[in-house]
């Protein structure tokens, strides 16, 4: 694995995460062009059943947006109906995660 300068509190909470026996949530946050998205892949290795990366300067409707294509990207019975909100956004994952 690479190494990370100043990464080791975040690496070693992820590499937690990855090995809980429960099923567990992260949102990352932060500045753009730091490594959110490396840090992330590099250390749960690419294994994702589904991930989405936000977009900068994108309004609620893009986001939304970006947000079905990616579900439909793993479940094309998804439909094509974006959702309005993110309380629906998030209900959309939900019953995909736990049908």
């Amino acid at each position: 694995m690479s190494n990370f300068i100043g990464r080791k509190e975040e690496t070693a909470l992820l590499h937690a995460l990855l090995q809980s026996p429960k099923s567990e949530f992260v949102a990352v946050y932060g500045r753009r062009r730091v490594g959110k998205t490396f840090l992330i892949r590099t250390v749960f290795e690419n294994r994702f059943d589904f991930q989405l990366t936000g977009q900068a300067r994108s309004n609620l409707k893009q986001q939304l947006l970006n947000f079905q294509d990616a579900l439909q990207s793993v479940d094309p019975g998804e439909g094509n109906k974006p959702p309005k909100s993110w309380f629906e956004t998030f209900g959309k994952l939900r019953r995909w995660v736990d049908p």
